[in-house]
């Protein structure tokens, strides 16, 4: 967990073009921390789904950038073994996602009715 955060803090000063091929990463890394074998499966299968989705997310302006400080945060919980601190950031996290998402299903259809 100390490596990856470490290697994210570094993405962070980059810019958020490298971020994409992080991701998968990160939610995988994440998810087996759980320590839940059911959950890490049932999670494992909705990896392209999850990306898909975070990917129409960064299409709204500064996405990217949030989302990985909201990783950072929870993983740094993590490590910290701040166990429901990290829930409660995952919970804002998800919430934050499902906003981005919809926002950019909303700048979609909006797109679809001017033409």
């Amino acid at each position: 967990m100390r490596r990856k955060i470490q290697q994210l803090l570094k993405l962070e000063e980059q810019g958020e073009e490298d971020f994409n091929s992080e991701h998968i990463q990160m939610n995988h890394l994440l998810n087996k921390a759980a320590k839940s074998p059911k959950l890490f499966e049932i999670l494992s299968g909705l990896t392209d789904y999850i990306h898909m989705s975070a990917n129409m997310g960064y299409e709204t302006p500064g996405r990217r950038k949030e989302s990985l400080k909201e990783h950072l945060d929870i993983m740094k919980a993590l490590r910290n073994k701040e166990i429901e601190m990290a829930e409660y950031l995952m919970r804002i996290h998800i919430e934050n996602s499902k906003k981005a998402y919809i926002s950019y299903i909303q700048q979609v259809k909006e797109k679809r009715t001017k033409n």
